[in-house]
């Protein structure tokens, strides 16, 4: 009876910590939303030559709010689609502002279709053919 007590306190101490943790992340990505705007009126405002340091800077701003939306996604909905998806945003992420050659690209392309490939196998319930669970 013991262990059944110190296990649900366990429980409900790790789900309080959960829910702080989507707090503070839904806290960043509103401080966050104003600066996306801003980058998206300086690139519309940029001459060619600040052209792509503006849009890069916004397109990093935008993938980290959805890196984050997804995170509290995969906390709230623990399931393994939740998870790849996640797996597929930092990849994507990854690979569009920090790929420092094509073998990094190849590597992004590789994770990608595999996370692809594994979310379609749990959606469909089945692996050539075969059912699976």
């Amino acid at each position: 009876m013991d262990n059944n007590k110190s296990a649900q306190i366990v429980d409900k101490a790790i789900h309080i910590i959960e829910m702080a943790i989507i707090i503070m992340i839904g806290i960043g990505i509103v401080m966050k939303l104003p600066s996306l705007f801003t980058y998206l009126i300086e690139f519309t405002k940029a001459n060619d030559v600040n052209n792509f340091d503006t849009f890069q800077r916004f397109l990093e701003s935008a993938l980290i709010l959805v890196v984050g939306i997804e995170l509290i996604l995969m906390i709230i909905t623990p399931k393994p689609e939740a998870i790849l998806n996640l797996i597929i945003f930092v990849v994507g992420r990854h690979a569009l502002l920090h790929a420092n050659g094509m073998v990094d690209l190849l590597i992004a392309t590789i994770t990608i279709c595999i996370a692809l490939f594994s979310k379609k196998i749990l959606e469909s319930k089945k692996f050539f053919g075969k059912d699976v669970e």
